[in-house]
């Protein structure tokens, strides 16, 4: 299964074999279409934050939680390769002298370790807040729905896009007396599937229930046609 890939900026130039000479009339028009579509696969960002009087002890403590939520996801199914480390970081607390005519001096130290988690199975989704939070968790960054292979979505919006471009091409054709003649050139200056995302601050989510909802994946056309008298 290919993984989700982000909206290009590839320009696909298509040309026929005359091409029309620069006196002869043009439209160029733009057209738009999406389709709406149900997501198969969410990422979500979770992860434990931590705090304690050393270094050495607050990252103890995180890499402890941390293997503890990596077990806990893998006991809900979720494959060694859909879980990635996105963070990993330590830094001291300070805390300013009251009078403020001393260098501020750390009291603590803090460590998180945060992870980027697909889950394929959007059935389990649910439990695997539950899971983490039993785990250890501390921060639930943010949860997004995506499609795990939008090309036939991304076809069905080209398709779409292509025909309200050749609509409004005749619409303007036909106002200006003229008829839609054969296509110079198709250009796709980007495709969008944009996901519909949730994010929560609470730490201790439980079962949270969850609703995947739909994604909507549109596409953009220029389409430069000639006019015929």
């Amino acid at each position: 299964m290919r993984e989700i890939i982000g909206a290009g900026m590839a320009a696909i130039v298509l040309t026929t074999a005359s091409v029309a000479s620069a006196a002869d009339p043009q439209i160029t028009v733009t057209g738009s279409g999406e389709v709406q579509v149900s997501p198969d696969m969410a990422v979500l960002d979770l992860g434990a934050q931590l705090r304690a009087e050393t270094a050495a002890a607050v990252m103890a403590q995180t890499a402890e939680t941390t293997q503890a939520l990596l077990d806990a996801l893998e006991a809900a199914g979720i494959a060694a390769a859909d879980i990635q480390t996105r963070r990993a970081g330590l830094r001291p607390v300070f805390e300013q002298s009251p009078n403020g005519d001393a260098a501020p001096v750390p009291v603590a130290f803090e460590a998180d370790s945060l992870l980027t988690v697909k889950v394929r199975d959007l059935s389990v989704l649910s439990g695997i807040y539950g899971a983490a939070s039993e785990a250890g968790a501390t921060r639930f960054d943010g949860l997004r729905f995506e499609l795990s292979d939008p090309a036939e979505a991304l076809a069905g919006a080209r398709g779409a896009a292509v025909g309200d471009a050749r609509l409004r091409a005749e619409t303007y054709a036909q106002a200006a007396g003229l008829s839609l003649g054969s296509v110079l050139e198709i250009a796709e200056p980007g495709s969008n599937p944009r996901p519909m995302e949730f994010r929560s601050m609470a730490a201790d989510m439980g079962a949270m229930p969850v609703a995947p909802g739909s994604l909507t994946v549109s596409a953009q056309i220029t389409v430069v046609y000639a006019l015929t008298e």
